[in-house]
This record gives C-alpha cells, sequence and structure tokens, in this order.
C-alpha cells in the first residue's frame, strides 16, 4: 500500500494549485469533522483525555486513524501506570533461589515500560506524531513520486 501525505503537509510549489484543490477534495470526501473524532468506549477515562489532545492538535488526521489513535493513547495511559508503580519500587529487586540464596533482579516493570515505549512508537510513527516521524512519511511520498515520475524512463518510452 502506497503512503499517503496529507495535502496540508505539503509545502512548497511541489503541487499545483489544481492538484491541491482536487486533492483536498477528495481527501475531505473521508475525514469526519473533528467533534465526530472520539475514542472508542472500551478506552480508559485517562487515555479517553490522551486520545483527544492528539486530535485536537494533530490537525492532519482522519476518521481512518481512530483505531491507530486508540492504540497510542491505550499503551500512553498503560505506561504511565507502569509509570507510577516502578517509582514505589526499586530498578532491582532481590529476591530468593530455590535453595534459599539472595538473587538479584532486574524489575519487571522495566519490561513493561519498554514493551509500552515500543507500542507507543509504532503508533506515533503511523500517525507523524513527532517531527522526525513526519519528516520519514514525507520522505516516502517523496520516494514514491520519484519513482512514478522519472522524466528518463517516460523519454525512453517515447523513444521505443
Amino acid at each position: 500500500m502506497r503512503n499517503f501525505k496529507p495535502i496540508v503537509l505539503h509545502t512548497g510549489r511541489s503541487v499545483s494549485k489544481e492538484e491541491r484543490r482536487r486533492r483536498e477534495e477528495a481527501e475531505n470526501i473521508y475525514k469526519l469533522e473533528r467533534l465526530k473524532l472520539v475514542p472508542p468506549e472500551e478506552l480508559s477515562e485517562r487515555a479517553k483525555i490522551i486520545f483527544e489532545n492528539i486530535v485536537n492538535e494533530a490537525f492532519w488526521l482522519d476518521n481512518l486513524d481512530v483505531f491507530f489513535v486508540a492504540g497510542f493513547a491505550h499503551a500512553y495511559d498503560r505506561w504511565l501506570e507502569v509509570v507510577e508503580k516502578m517509582n514505589n519500587t526499586d530498578d532491582v529487586i532481590i529476591t530468593e533461589n530455590s535453595k534459599g540464596e539472595a538473587v538479584a533482579k532486574q524489575n519487571p516493570y522495566r519490561y513493561a515500560l519498554r514493551s509500552y515505549a515500543n507500542i507507543m512508537q509504532e503508533f506515533s510513527a503511523r500517525l507523524g506524531l513527532s517531527a522526525i516521524d513526519r519528516l520519514k512519511l514525507t520522505a516516502q511520498v517523496t520516494e514514491q513520486k520519484q519513482k512514478e515520475e522519472n522524466p528518463f524512463e517516460e523519454f525512453m518510452a517515447e523513444v521505443e
């Protein structure tokens, strides 16, 4: 599936006025009003607030992004819960093995933190929530455009 950069994120003169108008009309067919982008009922109250904050800030999101925003909000909510629990414990936990000896091991909350951070990073990249993610989306669209509009290939096709 081809990655698509919303027309509102285009800068410069790479797109003509007519192309911009046509793309805006096509994008508006799939978009909902901002008020209709509501968080799923399954999210916790804090995750719903996170969802609404993302929707309010990321103006390029539309109804097709609800799943990704909900996934990010849920992972962030759970990450915050784990951080709160981890603040009350040590990074290293001392337990006893079967022989009764003291054994130091890493706090299991650290694994959960890492897991939720990876999930957030994945959803963030799909949504373009950070500046670097938006740059990556732009680069992918530019690469695709260059593949589609190779003037040398067009020239060779005309020669044949």
